[in-house]
């Protein structure tokens, strides 16, 4: 029944980024933690082999074979990209998995405000990608503080206050 799951969430992840020319993580990743209960983290590295050669380089080549690629910006980008990934992957053991899905869900909702923005308009003089990128960033950052607040109070035995009476200790994040 596992292995049912599995390929019905490579079918459908793989249709959709194939056909929207999303990346699989973005559908993958999220999948992976609601349907088969990943950790963030796992699912996270799961995705990484999957989308790697089984899916970039059929639909790379498909592209390509359509003269829908700049290959200059390709091959900078994937060297870029690479380095990235290794440092991004390199990371993941030391943040918090409440960390990790505040990650996620900010850059979740900061793509779906950047395609809002595209569909409404954007305003004059603040293209939608600025938002996007700002509405990241500061998700990001929040996580962030917050994280190193709940380290920094549990580490020196203190509780932070909470709007709900709970302390930061004892709050469990849940996307």
């Amino acid at each position: 029944m596992k292995i049912l799951l599995y390929l019905s969430i490579g079918l459908s992840v793989g249709t959709v980024s194939g056909s929207l020319g999303i990346g699989g993580g973005v559908l993958l990743v999220p999948a992976l933690i609601w349907l088969c209960q990943f950790e963030p983290g796992r699912a996270a590295g799961t995705s990484l082999p999957v989308l790697m050669i089984p899916v970039c380089l059929p639909a790379a080549w498909k592209a390509i074979g359509q003269e829908r690629v700049d290959l200059e910006a390709a091959c900078w980008i994937a060297a870029a990209f690479a380095v990235g990934a290794l440092l991004g992957a390199s990371l993941v053991p030391s943040l918090p998995e409440p960390l990790l899905r505040l990650c996620l869900g900010g850059l979740l909702i900061a793509i779906g405000w950047q395609f809002v923005i595209g569909f409404v308009g954007t305003s004059e003089g603040t293209p939608g990608g600025v938002s996007a990128l700002l509405l990241a960033g500061t998700t990001m950052l929040g996580g962030l503080v917050l994280a190193r607040g709940r380290v920094a109070s549990a580490a020196a035995g203190t509780l932070l206050p909470a709007a709900n009476g709970q302390s930061a200790a004892d709050l469990d994040y849940h996307i």
